[in-house]
């Protein structure tokens, strides 16, 4: 609507041969209802985003049955698949959506865009009948807070030395509990501790473990539990059991501690006591406490995140900038500034299906024994390493950029083109996409099975905020430099609209150096603690 409609649209602005106006003295100024409209679109946007991008990767990966063996394998690709399908969206509208937009209108670019989101919906709704649904279990965050709140109530309590002594659940009332999966991996039998009853203190409910963890169970009582307790609940599923009590944020436990006031006891018409009502918020089973432990655990990988969305935020906004000083000529064609990222999502929509189809299973994994070719960690540590290198070899081209713009007297000409090729910013573009295509898939794998099923789109939400956080960190990061660089008009800082003048090479060299902190040192610790404290990394 903004884009069509004039009445929302600010008027032309009174230019000559499309000179840039600094001050914008020839415009009008929009009126707070139309930018008022515009920022509703933006929020709007913000909003759908938001509940889109957490939940249709982890909803897409739960229509596969890790039970059975066929879809157990089909899950492996899914996720580079998935980011093949994004990537190439992605294309398509850096491209053709642009162009429409640029050479037709915005609002024929705008309408396309709406009815490709239009037909989205309508594809979603038609094909609900074949989904596979997880119901709705309450709110996660409210589980959260109960098990911190029940927790420090009982901080002065101490922790029983067996914990099977810890409050494991009333799994006949709980629909979502699944009974094939019921071992405490430091019981002496394969009963659940049972409960008391609310009138005698007798037994009231007990659950005999079934099914394939009954099997992890005996691993466990014969030693052959790993570190963590972490134990895989079945021969395929690579998500670890969260039914067992871990040896991690001990404190934790504390809310599984039993007591007398943890109930509140019903009473009939007679006043005789019959059932007893568990208070979620002085009492929680051991398994809402992984649940919480599960997503404490991601937080050291959820850091890593955060440098990366550092270098991944300011980075393309410079390398625009880089290209509008670079020739840009390919035959007779004069190559938008803008469009240079397009190497980048080229980049990943070539690689992930000789990547997936070719590269894994004829080379990769008949050598390193996995289905996936690459670890969860080691996608993960050489995304991270890619986007490092990329870094580096940005640093070597704006140095030459630079030396070019001097050597040809056109320091103080920002707007004149250099001849200086635009195609020598390629190789970084292409690491940047590879970088992608092994570090976000990486994460999505990873996010997706260090945690409950029913968790996974939190934890979707919750990878994705580092990059949020490092597109914040990276504008101060960017306010900070500039000013302390900036030392007057003969002095300008590293970050000035004047790329020729200014030392954005330094600039890139900071960046550098965060991603080789991440990666040489910080990543490697975390590496390291996952690799040992769970299985399957």
């Amino acid at each position: 609507m903004s884009a069509i409609l004039p009445s929302l649209q600010p008027p032309q602005c009174a230019l000559e041969d499309d000179d840039y106006d600094e001050d914008m003295s020839g415009c009008i100024r929009a009126t707070n209802v139309q930018m008022g409209v515009v920022y509703l679109a933006l929020s709007l946007m913000v909003v759908g985003s938001g509940g889109i991008r957490p939940c249709v990767g982890p909803f897409g990966a739960s229509q596969f049955d890790q039970s059975d063996p066929k879809e157990n394998e089909q899950i492996k690709s899914y996720f580079n698949w998935y980011y093949f399908s994004v990537m190439g969206a992605t294309l398509v509208a850096s491209t053709v959506i642009v162009y429409i937009q640029e050479n037709v209108s915005w609002g024929w670019g705008f309408g396309i865009s709406a009815a490709v989101m239009f037909l989205s919906i309508f594809s979603f709704v038609c094909g609900s009948f074949l989904y596979r649904f997880s119901y709705p279990q309450g709110s996660a965050f409210t589980r959260m807070a109960q098990v911190i709140v029940a927790a420090a109530r009982k901080r002065r309590l101490a922790l029983p030395a067996d914990p099977s002594f810890l409050y494991y659940g009333r799994f006949e009332d709980d629909s979502d509990f699944d009974s094939s999966s019921c071992c405490n991996s430091s019981e002496h039998s394969k009963e659940m501790k049972a409960l008391p009853d609310s009138k005698n203190g007798e037994v009231m409910h007990s659950r005999k473990c079934t099914g394939k963890d009954s099997g992890n169970a005996a691993a466990v009582l014969n030693g052959e539990e790993n570190e963590n307790s972490m134990i895989r609940s079945s021969k395929y599923d690579e998500r670890p059991s969260f039914l067992t009590n871990s040896r991690q944020f001990r404190f934790l436990d504390k809310a599984a501690i039993e007591t007398e006031s943890d109930w509140e006891t019903k009473k009939n018409l007679f006043g005789e006591p019959v059932t007893a009502k568990l208070n979620p918020w002085r009492l929680c089973p051991v398994r809402q406490i992984e649940e919480l432990k599960s997503l404490l655990r991601l937080m050291p990988m959820w850091a890593t995140g955060v440098v990366t969305g550092i270098l991944v935020a300011q980075t393309p906004t410079y390398l625009v900038q880089q290209a509008r000083t670079m020739n840009r000529h390919m035959g007779g064609f004069n190559v938008p500034p803008a469009s240079i990222h397009v190497i980048s999502t080229i980049t990943i929509v070539v690689w992930l299906p000789v990547f997936d189809r070719i590269l894994v299973p004829k080379l990769i994994a008949p050598r390193t024994g996995n289905p996936r070719g690459l670890t969860y960690l080691q996608k993960i540590g050489l995304g991270y390493s890619l986007h490092m290198i990329a870094a580096a070899i940005a640093v070597v081209v704006e140095h030459e950029r630079r030396a070019a713009a001097r050597h040809y007297g056109l320091v103080d000409k920002p707007h004149e083109v250099i001849p200086f090729s635009v195609w020598t910013l390629v190789p970084q573009l292409v690491l940047d996409g590879l970088g992608s295509c092994f570090g976000l898939i990486g994460h999505y794998e990873f996010y997706y099975h260090m945690v409950p099923e029913h968790l996974t789109s939190t934890a979707s939400a919750l990878s994705q905020t580092s990059t949020a956080l490092g597109t914040l960190l990276a504008s101060a990061l960017l306010n900070l430099v500039q000013s302390l660089t900036n030392h007057g008009p003969n002095h300008p800082g590293w970050l000035d609209e004047n790329l020729n003048k200014a030392h954005l090479d330094y600039y890139y060299i900071i960046m550098f150096g965060l991603m080789f902190v991440n990666v040489a040192i910080y990543y490697l610790v975390v590496a390291k603690w996952y690799k040992r404290q769970l299985m399957g990394c």
